[in-house]
């Protein structure tokens, strides 16, 4: 298949010339022209990159790419990933925010919808966008809610319980989401689910009495991709395969 085809597929479906970024989606390192096999994955560091050579994948499409707003030389760690692209003529495609965002396959809207979150409304500003949702559950233990997580994504959550109660109105941003806990009081939200939150995010969590769900930043970025890869091969019918390359950091 000719990449042109799929960079416009992409493009459109992603509205990647609309939304402000520090990434630089889109396509960032070119490679072939005909596509026989494309390769979702949430990092592009060379243990993915060997991992999509080895899969026989012309494209990467992932989620953390090489270039961003403050990344404009090419030595060490990043000239090695781009030597490595060009002498195996593999292309890759980055898709940031868009896709955390996107209202139909994205991380966010993906996670709100496995824990069956109701009356979803925007959450979680970046740029001037939400990239996030929240909404309300059934009540229950804050521990139940963990293992509903953990048993969808294979995550093992962290619980940071900054309150004494059950949990029911939840703010959701995969990643590195935790200044959504500043948005929560004013919402409502008494849980963030977030991929992972920094020391003086959860200190001022636990002041304001926000509960914290860490559920691994890798692991709350794998489900967006994995929609995105249906809808690519059910549209495009394009041979894809996601590279699991899970992170224990």
């Amino acid at each position: 298949m000719d990449i042109g085809r799929i960079l416009r597929f992409l493009d459109n479906q992603l509205k990647i010339r609309e939304i402000e970024d520090a990434s630089q989606n889109g396509l960032q390192v070119q490679g072939k022209r005909e596509i026989n096999k494309i390769g979702f994955a949430v990092d592009s560091d060379i243990e993915t990159l060997k991992k999509a050579k080895a899969n026989s994948c012309g494209l990467l499409i992932v989620h953390h790419g090489l270039f961003w707003s403050d990344n404009s030389v090419m030595v060490g760690l990043k000239y090695n990933r781009i030597r490595f692209l060009m002498e195996n003529s593999l292309a890759l495609y980055a898709c940031h925010l868009p896709l955390d965002m996107h209202e139909e396959y994205g991380n966010n809207i993906s996670l709100a919808r496995m824990i069956g979150l109701k009356g979803i409304s925007p959450f979680g500003y970046s740029h001037g966008f939400a990239i996030g949702f929240s909404g309300e559950i059934e009540k229950m233990p804050i521990e139940k809610l963990a293992e509903l997580v953990d048993s969808k994504l294979g995550s093992n959550s962290k619980i940071h319980r900054f309150r004494e109660m059950p949990v029911q109105r939840i703010g959701i941003i995969s990643g590195s989401g935790g200044s959504g806990v500043y948005e929560c009081p004013g919402l409502g939200v008494d849980t963030l689910l977030t991929g992972e939150a920094n020391y003086h995010r959860l200190l001022d969590a636990r002041e304001i009495g926000i509960n914290v769900i860490e559920a691994g930043h890798y692991e709350t970025e794998t489900i967006g991709l994995k929609r995105l890869m249906d809808k690519v091969n059910e549209v495009l019918g394009a041979e894809c395969v996601f590279i699991d390359s899970k992170k224990e950091l």
